[in-house]
């Protein structure tokens, strides 16, 4: 063995603990730097890019120019029939936003066809017009026509009609559908409360007459 081999030998066993500890924090400070720059290069540190606008775009169109860009995309539809299916109608960031790279994109895309529910129309007999309409728009529908009937009692929906039939309650039916309530209306009825109208009124100006006439005396 060499003087050089020796020394060193000699030197390691009288400060091994010293030497052992320093190797130790050398391997920590590459273990944390290799740590730093995985993370950056993962979370792609530093790379922003700016959203684009595809609000108006149809889906398709939209997705491509967003993936182009390194963007992720994420759809959620809706029904509005003033607009165009499949077009977007709101997107998430917002246009001109600066984010991190590869960032999701959420758009709200108008769905190819109206949302479809039940409506249990059971729930709607026996109630006044105005009930009815109330739970119907609850729902979301927001076409809804009164015909009315002749019947024993006033403003109480006997029927619920779709395209000219009796509703059924396990039907679905689309959210954009006109629904018509058919509603009774009793003409005797009207009439009683308008001689009773009338009654009253009288007796209100007599009573009125009649005080004038005592603060007079």
């Amino acid at each position: 063995m060499g003087e050089k081999e020796q020394s060193f030998k000699d030197f390691y066993e009288k400060h091994q603990v010293w030497l052992n500890l320093v190797f130790v924090v050398i391997v920590a400070i590459l273990i944390c730097c290799a740590s730093v720059v995985f993370m950056n290069k993962w979370t792609n540190h530093g790379m922003t890019e700016i959203v684009p606008k595809v609000i108006g775009l149809r889906y398709e169109n939209a997705k491509n120019v967003l993936l182009a860009q390194g963007f992720k995309v994420e759809a959620d539809s809706i029904y509005d029939k003033m607009a165009i299916p499949g077009e977007v109608l709101d997107q998430s960031p917002k246009e001109n936003e600066s984010v991190k790279h590869g960032r999701t994109v959420y758009l709200k895309i108008n769905s190819f066809y109206p949302e479809m529910k039940v409506v249990n129309s059971e729930r709607l007999l026996h109630i006044s017009s105005m009930q009815a309409q109330n739970l119907l728009q609850a729902m979301g529908f927001t076409r809804i026509k009164i015909k009315e009937v002749v019947g024993d009692n006033d403003d109480e929906v006997i029927e619920v009609n779709y395209k000219g039939r009796r509703l059924d309650s396990s039907m679905k039916i689309p959210i954009s559908a006109e629904l018509v309530l058919v509603v009774t209306f009793n003409p005797n009825k009207d009439t009683e409360i308008d001689t009773l109208s009338v009654d009253y009124a009288n007796n209100m100006i007599q009573d009125s007459l009649l005080i004038i006439d005592n603060d007079e005396i």
